[in-house]
Parts: structure tokens; sequence; C-alpha cells
């Protein structure tokens, strides 16, 4: 996931940002530093073809190991919040306080 939670996805080393998906599933994805280094390199996925067209002349070098990184904190944040942490009645009656 993006930092505004859209889905991303690796492809040759390089990480896309869901932009678009039309009513067949076609996605189109965006260079993930399509905004801050004015990246043009898009990729177009589709269910039923895999990845469809790529237009990746990118302007930068592909950042896999910082990809990586942030899809398995991406994963981490995912459990997190799927995990619900309950005081039991021992740790309150530890305290000394009802």
């Amino acid at each position: 996931m993006s930092s505004k939670e859209k889905p991303t996805v690796l492809y040759r080393n390089f990480e896309y940002v869901k932009d678009k998906e039309n009513v067949c599933g076609t996605i189109v994805w965006s260079c993930r530093y399509h905004q801050t280094m004015k990246c043009k390199a898009r990729l177009t996925t589709s269910d039923d073809r895999g990845v469809s067209s790529r237009d990746t002349d990118h302007n930068h070098t592909g950042y896999v190991s910082i990809a990586r990184a942030r899809k398995a904190v991406g994963e981490m944040k995912k459990k997190i919040t799927g995990t619900i942490v309950v005081a039991s009645s021992c740790d309150v009656g530890a305290t000394g306080r009802h």
C-alpha cells in the first residue's frame, strides 16, 4: 500500500501505484515517483492477460529494496489493525485498583 492507502505493485524493480480501474477490470498503474520525479512510466494489467502493455521508460533507477520494505510495513499495519488488545481482569487487580 502507498502512503495514501492505494494498492501498489512491483514490476521489474519498479513500484507502481494504482491509478485507474475500468469496469472490465483493466487497471492502469503509475510509477510511484510520478509526482515527485515527474516519471511518466505506466503499466496496464488485466485479470485475464496479466501485464498487457508497458510504457516503462523511467527517468530514475529502481528502488526495489525500498519498495519491498514499504510493502512489509503495510502488511504489518494490516495485521496490527486486525488485532484487538483487551486488558484482562488480572491486570486490573495487580495494580490494586478496580
